[in-house]
C-alpha cells in the first residue's frame, strides 16, 4: 500500500512503483513526500516544490507545514512580496527574512538566544530594553511578556489587561479589588495599590487605615518582609527590610540606604527615623564629652 509505505504517495500505473507527486521527494527517511529542506509549496499547487524566495520574494519554507511563508515580524504585500515591520513603525521593504528563531543584525541573520538576545519584529533585540519586562522565549526566541501580562498598545512594555494590576512579589495580573480589598490599579505603575492614607493590611488582602505603627518586629526575620503573606528575603528582590515590608528604602524612608550585611533599611550615622516614620533626620541627642 503506498500510501502506508510512503505517505503521500500513489502508484505509477506505468512502471508500478510508489512515486510522489509533481517534484516532491521521499524524505523524513523515505517515509513521506515532501520537498527538500531548501524548496516550499504554495497554496493552490500543493504537489510542486518551488524555491520560495524567488516564487515570493523574502518568503521561506516552513519547517512544519512545508509552506512558502513571510518570515516572522514580515507580511504579504499586495504585490507579492514580503514586507518588514521596523522597530518604532513603518516599513522597509528591503530585507531579508531569517529562518524562525533567528533575527537580523547588520542585515545578517543570527541566531538571537545565541546572543543571550530575543526577536522582535523580526530583529535580535535585548528583550527587556524593546519590550519592558519581557524575555526570550527559550525555543523560539520570541520576546515574551511574562505570564498573563500583555504588550503595551505601543508595544514597548508588559503590562496587564484592562482593570488587572500586579502585586507585590509576582507577575501575575490580578483583579486588585479581589486581591487586595479596596485597592486599584495605578495607571503610571501597573500595581495594585491602596487610597492615600492607608496601607495595605499585615495580612495583605485589604487596604485599611494608616496608624503609622510598625509591625511587631517578629513577623519576619531581619532581613525579611511580608510578601503575598509569606517572609521573602528582601535582597532577593533588590530591595530593603523596614517593618516587616521589601522596599525601595529611599522611597519609604527617605534618606536611608540598605544595609549590606542584614539588608535592613538604615539612617545614615548621626540620623535617626522621624516619629512618622517617613524619613532620617538628624539626631538630637548631644553626645557626651570625651573626659566623662
Amino acid at each position: 500500500d503506498c500510501g502506508t509505505v510512503l505517505e503521500g504517495s500513489a502508484v505509477n500505473p506505468e512502471t508500478g512503483k510508489c512515486e510522489c507527486p509533481g517534484s516532491q521527494v521521499p524524505i523524513e527517511d523515505d517515509t513521506k513526500c515532501g520537498c527538500p529542506d531548501d524548496l516550499g509549496r504554495l497554496e493552490g499547487s500543493p504537489t510542486d516544490c518551488v524555491v520560495c524566495d524567488i516564487v515570493i520574494l523574502g518568503s521561506v519554507p516552513n519547517q512544519d507545514t512545508g509552506m512558502c511563508e513571510c518570515g516572522p515580524g514580515s507580511f504579504l504585500n499586495n504585490d507579492t512580496q514580503c514586507e518588514r515591520r521596523v522597530l518604532g513603525g513603518g516599513v522597509d521593504p528591503g530585507f531579508g527574512v531569517c529562518p524562525p528563531g533567528q533575527g537580523l543584525i547588520n542585515g545578517i541573520c543570527f541566531d538571537c538566544n545565541s546572543g543571550g538576545q530575543g526577536l522582535v519584529d523580526g530583529e535580535c533585540v535585548d528583550c527587556g530594553t524593546a519590550l519592558e519586562g519581557s524575555a526570550p522565549n527559550p525555543d523560539t526566541a520570541e520576546c515574551e511578556c511574562p505570564n498573563n501580562q500583555i504588550p503595551s498598545v505601543d508595544g514597548t512594555k508588559c503590562e496587564c489587561p484592562n482593570g488587572q494590576g500586579l502585586v507585590d512579589g509576582s507577575d501575575d495580573c490580578v483583579d486588585c479589588g479581589t486581591v487586595l480589598e479596596g485597592s486599584a490599579v495605578n495607571p503610571e505603575t501597573g500595581k495594585c495599590e491602596c487610597p492615600e492614607g492607608q496601607n495595605p493590611s499585615v495580612d495583605g488582602t485589604k487596604c485599611e487605615d494608616s496608624t503609622m505603627v510598625p509591625l511587631p518586629d517578629d513577623v519576619c526575620e531581619i532581613g525579611q518582609g511580608l510578601v503575598d503573606n509569606e517572609c521573602k528575603d528582601c535582597k532577593d528582590l533588590g530591595q530593603g527590610s523596614f517593618d516587616n515590608k521589601c522596599v525601595d528604602c529611599n522611597e519609604v524612608l527617605q534618606g536611608s540606604n540598605t544595609n549590606p550585611n542584614t539588608a535592613e533599611c538604615e539612617c545614615s550615622e548621626g540620623q535617626k527615623i522621624s516619629e512618622d516614620r517617613s524619613k532620617c533626620e538628624d539626631s538630637a541627642v548631644v553626645p557626651l564629652p570625651d573626659d566623662v
